[in-house]
């Protein structure tokens, strides 16, 4: 080989390397570009959320969050901020703190609601109504999914006598 067919072949080879690397920068800056805009979407959702107690890192829709502030009463407040804070779904196969059912002995065990959330609604309730129990609230919670879950069935009742 000719000493000009080796610098072409150098030149080939480093333009190849530079080329790599350019590559391989673009796949970091579009990757980065991407959580980017994930985080901006997140950010953005959070904007239309409202912390329910500051502190607890749980938040609610703000329309669902401003209605619920309106309640005047402890138990609107927490029926209100149940259906704020969980989905429909979650809270008709959950319970408060979980386990099986007490009436029926071969009842189906039911997941306990997220620690974290029932503990940001107690707080919550107990910052806008003092003189509430932790009691009355806990009841209040498994009040509103026992009336969910029946109105479920009755659905379900009434779908199938159709």
């Amino acid at each position: 080989m000719s000493a000009k067919q080796d610098r072409c072949d150098n030149i080939l080879k480093k333009l190849k390397a530079a080329h790599e690397e350019a590559d391989s920068e673009a796949d970091q800056l579009m990757a980065l570009k991407n959580k980017v805009e994930k985080l901006e979407e997140e950010n953005n959702s959070l904007k239309h959320k409202g912390e329910i107690h500051p502190g607890s890192n749980v938040f609610a829709e703000e329309l669902a969050w401003a209605l619920t502030n309106k309640a005047t009463s402890c138990t609107s407040f927490v029926r209100s901020l149940t259906l704020a804070v969980f989905d429909v779904e979650t809270l008709v196969r959950s319970n408060l703190r979980g386990g099986r059912n007490k009436r029926q002995q071969d009842g189906e065990r039911k997941d306990g609601l997220d620690s974290t959330k029932v503990h940001a609604i107690y707080a919550a309730t107990l910052a806008k109504f003092p003189t509430a129990t932790k009691s009355q609230i806990g009841s209040t919670i498994n009040r509103k999914i026992a009336e969910l879950r029946h109105n479920l069935r009755k659905q379900d009742t009434d779908k199938s006598s159709d």
